[in-house]
């Protein structure tokens, strides 16, 4: 059915010129009906029926053209989707060890709300390094303003690796004491997480 519907949009969306084309072509190649002498053209130079024949070729291959790519387009897309996941899925774990303290602190955030989407500043190089490297996504279209000029917009994590990282966030603090914690937060933590922070208890986020 989905290939049904393919088709049926390369006639809604493509230029309605190479229609035209291809059935005045056809009709005066193929002289259909005896059109050809209704037309007028029935007297033309065999040259020219040969051009016009060259212009309904042209057509034809470009309306199969067309519709092969309609129809195998979209399952081309759904071959190279499939092995691009499959690659990803084979680099978690390396995407995973080469992630730095300070992109830990900001997914630590989603185990600590329990949640596969949270509020981070479109503007933190760390959110640009995460989603760069496929680990999160933007997700909403609208934002906020926070009190020191940087906007915020829901990230989710991709659900690709959402199993893996937080397997991963859960035992990355394991072999830490409580004070060693709290030094690796301290340490790591980029300076605009104290403004989102208040900012999520101001709009009760």
């Amino acid at each position: 059915m989905e290939y049904i519907n393919n088709i049926f949009n390369i006639f809604k969306t493509h230029n309605i010129i190479l229609y035209i084309l291809l059935v005045c072509s056809g009709v005066i190649t193929f002289d259909v009906l005896g059109l050809r002498y209704i037309l007028g053209v029935d007297k033309l130079e065999q040259l020219y029926i040969s051009i016009i024949g060259l212009i309904f070729l042209i057509c034809v291959s470009s309306f199969v053209f067309l519709i092969a790519d309609g129809v195998f387009g979209g399952l081309k897309n759904k071959i190279v989707n499939y092995f691009r996941r499959k690659k990803f899925k084979k680099n978690i774990p390396k995407l995973l060890d080469g992630i730095n303290a300070k992109e830990v602190i900001i997914l630590y955030i989603y185990l600590l709300e329990s949640s596969s989407t949270t509020w981070l500043p479109v503007q933190a190089p760390e959110v640009t390094l995460l989603v760069t490297k496929g680990v999160i996504y933007l997700s909403s279209k609208y934002g906020r303003n926070m009190s020191n000029g940087m906007q915020i917009f829901h990230y989710s994590i991709n659900p690709e690796i959402e199993k893996e990282l937080l397997h991963y966030l859960g035992n990355y603090f394991n072999d830490f004491s409580e004070d060693e914690i709290q030094s690796f937060i301290s340490k790591n933590s980029p300076p605009y997480l104290r403004d989102l922070n208040e900012s999520k208890e101001i709009w009760n986020l």
